[in-house]
């Protein structure tokens, strides 16, 4: 789970929480009127009150204000979030780079074309000191270079990633990933558990609906956002409004796309890393507890011709390349060896041990060959 995504769900339930208060106001106005019929000062004023709201209209202004509100703020946290964790994938990638030839191809592929029409683009910006746009530039032309002479100490230009001249649809949003290697992003999603059964509830589907069904609703909807947005944005006037429960059907579903989508980036992350990393093999487990997410070993070996340690806060990798998520990560959470609790034992060790880990454990897990994460 990216910072990015825990960032765009806090916004998320704001969003509901404004949704769900204007309409308790709502209806707190129109039940009071029939509910304060009395003579008491509070009464009168509260039923002068409600009376002025419904007849000059103001509940109806205020529905389309809501509506208003809700398709700006929606695409503005889609928007914001894409921006965001491309920002943080490259950032996290980087840092696990131990040159640029380790950088992913498609990173490397790109960076120079998009440099160059992040200069075009801040050539030709206005609005901004001049001072500043000099400075962005020189930047952005450092960062060329070095990734031009393929140095080890390179410097990634994160904002050149960033750049867009559309609204956020399917395609553009694909896009923007692909360009950081993350190919054909909305498509994945649909292959994800949780955001078929978002789009099934919200579409009223079977639950083995076809992808490329579903693929076609994601995509209507990518596409009704952005076009109610532009219309929003640009004045056009409201005619037709959604009812409080299709905004919030809304706003659930492009949550569970975002959710997908981070899913999709933190498992490219781990692979990635799993790949770059330093570390050493310690076997696949011969037993797993599934309830306690515990991994044990008989005993364990290794092949580095000297004793390590293995401590409790270490990361491990548990990797098997035949499963749809090949890359599992987590801490070390406690240790066991011969039954006694232990802070960290010596590796390798001919008596049994145990490893209790901070991620779920499936039945399948003692397919998986445990890695330990060498610190740098």
């Amino acid at each position: 789970m990216t910072q990015s995504r825990n960032d765009f769900l806090s916004q998320v339930e704001s969003l509901i929480d404004y949704l769900e208060c204007e309409n308790k106001s709502q209806i707190f106005l129109r039940e009071g009127v029939k509910k304060y019929s009395g003579d008491s000062d509070f009464e009168i004023d509260f039923r002068s009150i409600s009376v002025e709201f419904v007849e000059k209209n103001f509940s109806i202004k205020s529905k389309i204000f809501l509506y208003k509100n809700i398709i700006v703020s929606l695409y503005g946290f889609l928007e914001r979030y894409v921006e965001d964790v491309i920002f943080e994938y490259l950032q996290i990638i980087s840092g696990y780079c131990h040159g640029y030839e380790s950088l992913p191809l498609a990173i490397r592929k790109n960076h120079l074309n998009l440099s160059i029409e992040k200069i075009t683009k801040l050539k030709s910006q206005k609005g901004i000191e001049e001072s500043i746009r000099v400075a962005k530039i020189n930047s952005t032309i450092k960062s060329m270079g070095s990734m031009f002479g393929g140095q080890d100490d390179f410097i990634l230009n994160f904002d050149a990633y960033l750049e867009h001249t559309s609204n956020f649809r399917y395609e553009s949003i694909n896009k923007i990933f692909s360009q950081v290697g993350i190919d054909n992003i909305s498509r994945l999603c649909v292959k994800n558990a949780n955001f078929m059964e978002s789009l099934c509830e919200k579409y009223n589907l079977d639950d083995d609906v076809n992808h490329q069904v579903a693929l076609s609703l994601l995509i209507a909807e990518l596409d009704d956002l952005a076009q109610r947005r532009n219309e929003v944005a640009h004045g056009v006037i409201v005619d037709s409004i959604e009812s409080l429960e299709i905004s919030r059907s809304r706003i659930r579903f492009i949550e569970s796309y975002v959710c997908a989508m981070d899913e999709i980036l933190s498992t490219s992350l781990d692979e990635f890393r799993a790949a770059s990393a330093r570390r050493i093999e310690l076997g696949k487990p011969d037993k797993v507890f599934q309830n306690i997410n515990v991994i044990g070993f008989n005993k364990i070996e290794i092949d580095t011709g000297s004793e390590i340690n293995l401590s409790v806060g270490d990361e491990l990798l548990a990797i098997n390349e035949k499963s749809d998520r090949k890359v599992l990560t987590g801490q070390v959470i406690s240790l066991e060896l011969a039954s006694e609790k232990k802070e960290r034992i010596k590796i390798p060790c001919d008596s049994p041990a145990t490893i209790q880990v901070d991620f779920n454990l499936s039945e399948h897990f003692i397919k998986r060959s445990i890695y330990l994460l060498l610190k740098n």
